[in-house]
């Protein structure tokens, strides 16, 4: 290996890697600060608990960060080599465009290959793993569904709890739901201003014993009558059984080789189209890394000469624009051909752009 290939290879690796870093940072917070408030003040879980889903939540960012650093550095690494001159310096020596490249297209390949482990095997064990954190830390300890000041959806019902002690709640208000399913319509109001709680284990029910409590009998606006209401210093123990559903199962939470067993098995069409959309989608993502190589070079070379923030803003708008058709195209799962073709696109652009930007920076 040539000194030069040391020198750019080192300089695109370690650049990708401290930028990778940063981008993480910034998208874990995002991640965190909307998923992690149900940890910690709906379910007021330990500290052990948030850590293990921290730690789950590394993978998927990887995924959309290590393009995108990748991007940003060979832009900066290329666009100081051209405003130093380096680059017409090995030029005049003789050494091609393509070949003093080299290195920074074999670091795209390698990427790649890094991202296809993290998208299609480590991603979605991650993400199986997080989801499955919070139903089996409320299948150990169910009272964490009920915190104080938080709205807890049972089956059935619906609950807000002033205050919290132990085995009592203080200002309980209930909602009977008239099913399960989402949207459905209140039917019952209860409220009490002191709840004993007991929960019994062996049958999966909270079992509810109200103090000073008023029940209402809700109706449909159409319905001119007035609803039933009762009031009773005590009343009689109302069972409400724990959720008892399992994590949703999704086509994200399997790696690749699991979705492509899944596929030789008859499936549903809607549920083939989602897995097919799954694996592409990862697998475009896979060629991002290599397909910003092609795009990052020649746009390096004619970032206006100069360092600085260009680079980053030419990599963010680059990267804006591929992502978002990635990601859009998941909403047309049930149209396999206008998904692929979204999710493809940005590959062929970016090599095709690319290269021809590529033979005009060779020629000069």
């Amino acid at each position: 290996m040539r000194i030069s290939d040391r020198y750019l290879a080192k300089q695109v690796f370690f650049g990708t890697i401290m930028a990778v870093v940063l981008i993480c940072v910034v998208l874990i917070m995002g991640i965190l600060f909307k998923e992690i408030r149900d940890f910690l003040v709906k379910y007021q879980a330990p500290p052990k608990l948030v850590a293990q889903f921290m730690l789950y939540s590394l993978p998927y960012p990887l995924m959309f960060a290590l393009p995108l650093g990748f991007l940003a550095t060979v832009l900066l690494t290329v666009g100081r080599l051209s405003s130093q001159n380096e680059l017409v310096g090995f030029r005049t020596s003789g050494t091609s465009l393509l070949r003093l490249t080299a290195p920074i297209f074999a670091l795209g390949l390698f990427f790649s290959v890094v991202c296809w482990f993290t998208a299609g095997i480590i991603s979605p064990l991650a993400k199986q793993s997080a989801s499955n954190l919070k139903h089996s830390a409320l299948k150990q300890d169910p009272l964490t569904l009920l915190a104080s000041r938080t709205q807890a959806k049972l089956p059935g019902v619906q609950i807000f709890i002033t205050e919290k002690k132990d085995d009592r709640l203080k200002g309980f208000h209930l909602y009977g739901l008239s099913s399960e399913e989402t949207g459905s319509i209140p039917e019952t109001y209860v409220f009490a201003t002191d709840v004993g709680l007991v929960v019994d284990d062996d049958s999966k029910l909270f079992i509810l014993s109200f103090q000073q409590a008023f029940i209402e009998e809700i109706l449909p606006p159409e319905d001119k009558k007035i609803g039933n209401h009762i009031l009773a210093s005590t009343a009689k123990p109302w069972p409400i059984a724990f959720p008892s559903r399992s994590p949703r199962d999704k086509p994200g939470y399997h790696s690749n080789f699991a979705l492509f067993q899944q596929l030789k098995q008859p499936l549903e069409q809607k549920v083939r189209y989602k897995i097919l959309a799954e694996l592409q989608q990862r697998h475009a993502l896979v060629l991002a890394c290599f397909a910003f190589a092609f795009i990052g070079v020649p746009l390096g070379i004619t970032s206006q000469r100069k360092e600085g923030g260009s680079g980053i803003l030419m990599a963010l708008i680059v990267a804006l624009l591929y992502f978002i058709l990635l990601v859009t195209a998941e909403n047309f799962d049930h149209k396999p051909v206008v998904c692929a073709t979204m999710m493809w696109v940005p590959n062929f652009i970016c090599f095709a752009l690319g290269t021809h930007l590529f033979r005009r920076a060779s020629k000069r």
